[in-house]
């Protein structure tokens, strides 16, 4: 039972109490029940909390290099989004703003002209300057570069510094999405990345309004608040993102204030932590397209029949309604509904007798080679559960697969290892966070090793795609885009599934933070 804090007067001959009086007095009125524990608390004049602990559902393995980190959903890349940053930036409205580069402009068709701030500091102490942006835009597109930014601005034939805080980015051919998909490379400081090689991915050192403090591996890494920072200081001083891969460990340690964000809420849960005076849950429509993926060179997904039949196969208005208790949407164009040029063309109907008739008009018969499927575990929202659903229905309609849930890591690893990856089908989501519709259709479909996990070949999809890039004019970028997303969506290269909501619980007390579209999480302005 709770009471309201009631102090009553205590008076004495000599008028005012002393200090020992008082603290007597006080304490024999909580020991008779009349001093209550908000009482207390009022007395204490606890100073506002400094810290804010994270609850992520993906092992961030290490610090990372952060030009081999995808950005995101993952644990590792939300907390690199802290330390390091890009020349441009996404504001709340998810428009390209200015980010270490104050401002640019398009001197031609193959050119973009980029000013940089002055300054700007690495955590190091290295300056930020021409210097820097040349050697991470080059270190990227490296002949054997493993970085993931590589295939979204390798149209970029030469960086070209003008003078210290002024860069021409150069391009063969023009190409229109170069704004937003710059907008994803984190920049390193020159000097200290060539000194430091591999170990830059164990010593952080980027621009942002966080500091690497403590990492410790499959628990949690902590930043802390840079005092040098450019910008608008930080109020939380200290940020921990930890390990927590189970939903139910993530929203209980919520509840118990262990943790005051997750992500990845579990559909199942959102009543529950709404119910609570303590946390809150906000979703927002998120870019990322939840997809299985088909390698589309090895039978029998060579076969569009076979492709187009398990998409048939699959009840995705199930799934959305039971496993995200109705608070994804089921997918209707390659492109999320947050995202320009996109239109619908309607869902995939679930009818398991076309399905069956479809694998029978291509002549399968489940005794080819083995088929293996997979999908990771806490990476996305109910994941395991949506590929053991699929999984099922694949088994309904007679297709023979053995289905795997390995951790994060060596799943994706193996998935995008080209045609040495064991993996035939793979549940994955993947969304532009540049809002750039060509990141996406690009990634999925163009035909590259590198880029295509589903090996999709397709030359009208290849020459669709070149069109939209250097196209500048909105009537005829519609109409690129239309017909291209139509071409895909009937080829059938993915089974298509769900738009992820970015669902997250956070501490009611919170300010400063919500969720955002492009599934990025900045508290830098977040305090209590």
């Amino acid at each position: 039972m709770s009471h309201r804090l009631r102090i009553a007067p205590v008076s004495t001959r000599d008028g005012d109490l002393s200090r020992r009086q008082f603290l007597a007095a006080t304490a024999g009125a909580l020991a008779a029940g009349t001093l209550t524990a908000g009482a207390a608390g009022a007395q204490s004049n606890r100073p506002p909390r400094t810290d804010v602990k994270v609850g992520i559902s993906v092992d961030p393995v290490t610090p990372g290099d952060p030009r081999l980190v995808s950005g995101g959903l993952g644990g590792l890349s939300q907390a690199i989004n802290h330390v390091y940053e890009t020349l441009v930036v996404r504001d709340e409205r998810m428009q390209s703003a200015a980010g270490l580069a104050e401002r640019w402009a398009q001197p031609s068709p193959t050119t973009l002209r980029l000013f940089l701030r002055k300054g700007v500091k690495f955590h190091n102490g290295e300056p930020f300057d021409a210097q820097s942006v040349k050697y991470t835009i080059d270190s990227v597109l490296a002949p054997g570069s493993r970085s993931v930014w590589r295939s979204q601005i390798q149209a970029i034939k030469e960086v070209a510094i003008v003078d210290p805080h002024t860069v021409d980015v150069k391009t063969e051919r023009p190409y229109r999405p170069l704004v937003r998909m710059i907008a994803n490379v984190p920049i390193v400081p020159a000097k200290a990345a060539q000194d430091l090689g591999d170990k830059l991915a164990t010593t952080p050192i980027g621009t942002g309004p966080f500091l690497h403090g403590e990492y410790v591996s499959g628990d949690h890494w902590t930043v802390r608040a840079n005092p040098g920072y450019w910008g608008p200081k930080p109020r939380i001083q200290e940020l921990t993102w930890r390990y927590v891969r189970d939903d139910g460990a993530r929203v209980a340690a919520l509840l118990a204030g262990d943790v005051d964000v997750i992500n990845n809420v579990p559909p199942d849960q959102i009543a529950r932590l709404k119910a609570s005076e303590r946390v809150t849950v906000e979703s927002v429509v998120s870019t990322f397209i939840i997809h299985v993926g088909m390698r589309t060179d090895r039978p029998p997904f060579n076969d569009r029949r076979v492709r187009q039949a398990l998409n048939y196969a699959v009840n995705k208005e199930a799934i959305v309604e039971k496993l995200l208790a109705g608070v994804g949407r089921v997918s209707d164009s390659p492109l999320a509904p947050t995202l320009p040029y996109r239109q619908s063309f309607g869902a995939w109907p679930y009818d398991p007798d076309k399905a069956r008739a479809l694998l029978k008009d291509a002549g399968y018969d489940g005794k080819a080679r083995p088929v293996v499927f997979g999908t990771a575990v806490g990476r996305y929202i109910k994941d395991r559960e949506v590929g053991e659903a699929i999984s099922g229905y694949l088994q309904a309609v007679g297709f023979e697969h053995r289905f795997e849930t390995p951790d994060w890591p060596s799943y994706f690893a193996e998935v995008m290892g080209g045609g040495r990856s064991k993996y035939d089908m793979f549940l994955l989501g993947y969304g532009p966070q540049s809002m750039e519709p060509d990141q996406l259709l690009s990634f999925g479909f163009q035909s590259a090793p590198n880029l295509n996990a589903s090996a999709y070949k397709n030359p009208q999809v290849d020459a669709l795609l070149a069109e939209g890039r250097e196209a500048f004019d909105e009537a005829r970028l519609r109409a690129t885009y239309g017909s291209l997303t139509r071409l895909i969506w009937e080829d059938a290269p993915w089974i298509w599934l769900h738009y992820q909501p970015e669902i997250t619980g956070f501490a009611r007390a919170l300010q400063g933070y919500r969720p955002r579209a492009d599934s990025f999480w900045y508290l830098a302005k977040a305090s209590w």
